[in-house]
């Protein structure tokens, strides 16, 4: 049996606009969770002067374009990150879920996370409108909307971005470190020292302001199911995500009881942030806890002086309704 096929060109970007392609991000689906963007095959580009979204599918064309942030927060040469969060299937079930405007539009649609220089820009893929007549508009076959931005401070810059779970952005500084954000507040919640990984770069692209070559990390930082891959020069790091249940017991190993029923009371309430491992939807939140809470509780009684428990007790709700 013999295979065949052709090979059609389409020019989406010219040389002369500045580099061609200095960053690409592919949006899978999921076919557990599906969006009216997944008939269209979505890809991100980015350049110097611009960041485009292109529908491979029924045609390729340019769906979207986005153009670059002020120079004030990205100077001219700094390289653009992309990374997409897919829809998953914890972010369809939120019956009686506390989520905020934004956190509502992040998980009701695929985002991608652009970075450049020390801003970032989360941009949302909503469905397309429809028409008078109830087809969808052919012209425009998807809406797009910023829902998130973020400036870092002066002595940063970003050189690496990935979404871990769908619930936390994983940022790499040019100093090294990697911050942790919480996308749905846009506030930064860790900050780790990745020095001692020496993590691999290239220098392939030149700065076309100063002739230099720019240091990229591009894959040098990749993010797996829940963790964050980091690409050394003589190793390869993991770094993960703890789970609730991993959170909670880093505190009871300590013998921190009061600390771990606390946490666990959040997580209970579905206040905690970065709950991996843990449903949105309230009646299935409170069922996968109930049985470690009674045991957190037993376990506070039996190791905490009365008089701090008797302030935990009073400050986590001890009328009762915590465990509704």
């Amino acid at each position: 049996m013999f295979f065949t096929w052709s090979v059609d060109k389409q020019c989406l970007l010219q040389g002369k606009k500045g580099e061609g392609m200095l960053a690409t991000a592919v949006l899978y689906p999921n076919d557990k969770v599906p969006h009216a963007s997944d008939k269209y095959a979505l890809v991100a580009i980015a350049n110097e002067k611009l960041t485009i979204l292109v529908a491979l599918e029924p045609t390729v064309r340019i769906v979207y374009r986005l153009p670059r942030v002020p120079e004030d927060v990205a100077r001219v040469g700094a390289l653009p990150f992309l990374s997409w969060r897919p829809l998953q299937l914890r972010d369809r079930a939120v019956e009686g879920y506390r989520a905020s405007p934004r956190e509502l539009e992040i998980i009701s649609s695929p985002v991608l996370a652009i970075s450049r220089g020390r801003a970032m820009q989360l941009l949302s893929v909503l469905p397309p409108q429809l028409m008078s007549d109830g087809k969808e508009d052919a012209k425009n076959p998807l809406q797009f909307k910023t829902v998130g931005e973020m400036v870092l401070d002066q002595q940063y810059e970003i050189a690496a971005i990935e979404w871990l779970s769908g619930q936390v952005l994983a940022i790499l500084t040019d100093k090294q470190e990697i911050r942790i954000i919480d996308p749905f507040d846009m506030t930064e919640l860790e900050c780790i020292d990745a020095k001692p990984v020496n993590l691999v770069c290239h220098e392939l692209f030149v700065n076309p302001a100063t002739g230099k070559a720019e240091s990229s990390y591009h894959s040098s930082v990749r993010a797996s199911t829940d963790g964050l891959l980091l690409v050394g020069l003589n190793q390869v790091v993991e770094a993960r995500v703890l789970a609730w249940s991993d959170r909670v017991m880093l505190l009871t190993e300590k013998s921190l009881w009061i600390e771990a029923l606390a946490l666990a009371l959040d997580f209970f309430e579905g206040t905690a942030k970065v709950a991996i491992g843990l449903p949105r939807e309230a009646k299935a939140l409170k069922a996968a806890l109930s049985d470690r809470m009674v045991e957190l509780y037993v376990s506070c009684v039996t190791h905490t002086p009365p008089l701090r428990l008797g302030i935990v007790c009073g400050m986590s709700g001890a009328d009762g309704k915590a465990f509704d």
